[in-house]
């Protein structure tokens, strides 16, 4: 079972998407610097969520006008959040994302890129930067049928920075 602590609509995590971003407790990447560090805690004092079907539902159903179900994080638990994917996949005609501290061979053993149309990967490393900087070591790519059809990292970068 995964927890969750907030549900967010997000502009700018997906390119060219309006994503409905949930924040999954529990993370053990746990990279030096990041930034959401109280979502390592998989109760959260108390606030987590259990992040049932029918709570997705929920979520889903108060933001009908995203384009994109986007977990940050869950790898953790692969087989619920695939059942959890799978889920979307069956029921709604959004696309998937995955935001993830780990490398994309962690996911290469797993059927989570069969799952999803976008996945982030790779741990935040303060003196690389995220995604704005083109030194970056993470990279969001577009899936199609679990292959990496497109890195789409670069849509990201700002001109005037590193």
């Amino acid at each position: 079972m995964l927890k969750y602590l907030y549900s967010q609509v997000y502009t700018i995590e997906v390119p060219r998407e309006l994503s409905l971003g949930i924040a999954i407790l529990g993370c053990n990447v746990h990279c030096p610097d990041c930034h959401s560090q109280h979502t390592w805690d998989i109760n959260c004092q108390g606030q987590g969520i259990d992040l049932t079907t029918d709570e997705l539902d929920r979520l889903i159903a108060s933001q009908p006008w995203v384009s994109c179900i986007l977990f940050f994080g869950g790898e953790w638990d692969t087989p619920f959040l695939e059942k959890l994917l799978l889920y979307c996949r069956e029921n709604y005609e959004y696309r998937l994302a995955l935001y993830s501290g780990r490398n994309l061979d962690f996911f290469l053993k797993t059927s989570i890129p069969s799952a999803v149309d976008f996945l982030k990967v790779g741990p935040y490393v303060k003196e690389r930067g995220g995604l704005v900087y083109p030194s970056t070591n993470q990279r969001l790519y577009r899936l199609e049928n679990g292959k990496v059809k497109e890195d789409m990292t670069p849509l990201f970068w700002r001109t005037n920075i590193r």
